[in-house]
């Protein structure tokens, strides 16, 4: 008989590399979860498993940093709806005039979908980073927003990423024992879980630095 062969790996895991690596932290990036510094490096580093456990904790899943069948499923079905473009309706038929005016055929211009069209030049840098911070998915740019779109994006640039709580509880690691914190261990789980809001966050940034000076 043939010795058996080893069943493929259907995984994804820390220290892993290469193009499928590349597509899980392309597809993470584009939902709003950072993959660290690096970017779509096609290596399954520290910052890779930061955002799979981000995204397993909120969609309900293990938040063991493996992406295993039930996450990859997972993240691809919300990130192929996150592609799909938001219906327009129809607008109303406007009645046509009894005598519609004459119309000189040189002065008309054919209308252009600017939604479909890439981001200016002039923005493209700040498009790219609210990407990155993931404020937005960077699809259809040139689209009209709302006054809600707004709001929402602006509450979404002003709330702390996960890489955000991470280099904070870093920092934290290596001060904690240095600066007189009240009940560090509370601190310490609440960011190793990021398990903190944007106030507590605004308040231990202070503690570090005013401590810092004493």
């Amino acid at each position: 008989m043939a010795p058996s062969q080893p069943l493929p790996k259907n995984y994804l895991e820390r220290g892993d590399s290469g193009t499928l690596v590349k597509g899980l932290q392309g597809k993470l990036q584009a939902l709003g979860f950072s993959v660290g510094s690096g970017g779509i490096d096609g290596d399954y580093g520290e910052g890779t498993e930061q955002a799979v456990k981000a995204f397993q904790r909120k969609y309900g899943l293990t938040a063991d940093g493996i992406a295993g069948a039930l996450t990859l499923a997972k993240l691809d079905e919300i990130y192929k709806a996150s592609q799909k473009p938001t219906p327009t309706p129809a607008p109303k038929p406007t009645p046509k005039p009894t005598t519609p005016p004459a119309q000189d055929p040189a002065k008309e211009e054919p209308k252009v979908d600017k939604s479909k069209l890439p981001a200016d030049p002039a923005a493209r840098e700040e498009v790219n980073e609210a990407i990155e911070r993931g404020i937005t998915n960077g699809a259809r740019p040139q689209d009209e927003a709302k006054r809600q779109d707004a709001m929402v994006m602006a509450k979404r640039a002003g709330d702390f990423q996960d890489y955000q709580i991470q280099n904070l509880y870093t920092t934290f690691q290596q001060v904690k024992d240095k600066l007189p914190l009240q009940k560090p261990e509370v601190w310490e789980e609440k960011l190793e879980n990021g398990d903190v809001s944007q106030q507590e966050m605004l308040y231990l940034i202070a503690q570090l630095t005013l401590r810092s000076f004493e």
